[in-house]
């Protein structure tokens, strides 16, 4: 039996063709919001080459706002997402500064 012909590839070049991509694919995760999903799942996928832990919470992220959605929670899941990533950011901000003060 012969190797089936897909017409994707199955290595890391997927990203190379979901750049050229005409669109994307997106999930209403509420009334005001779409979730980008290939873009979210390139995020992990560049961010765990460098940090599995920040990687496996973006998946957590992930799977949290497809789960709220039919609960109508969504909005308060990304709100708290939102949060926690400000709060990471100037976290590291503040990191930053202090390490230029030494």
């Amino acid at each position: 039996m012969s190797e089936s012909e897909i017409v994707l590839p199955l290595d890391e070049t997927i990203w190379d063709y979901v750049d050229k991509m005409e669109g994307s694919i997106g999930i209403h995760i509420s009334e005001t919001r779409v979730l980008d999903l290939l873009g979210a799942l390139y995020d992990v996928y560049e961010v765990n080459k460098t940090n599995q832990v920040e990687a496996q919470e973006l998946i957590i992220g992930l799977t949290a706002l497809l789960v709220a959605a039919p609960m109508d929670q969504a909005d308060k899941v990304w709100e708290e997402l939102s949060v926690r990533e400000s709060m990471k950011n100037f976290e590291l901000q503040v990191k930053e500064v202090l390490d230029d003060g030494n």
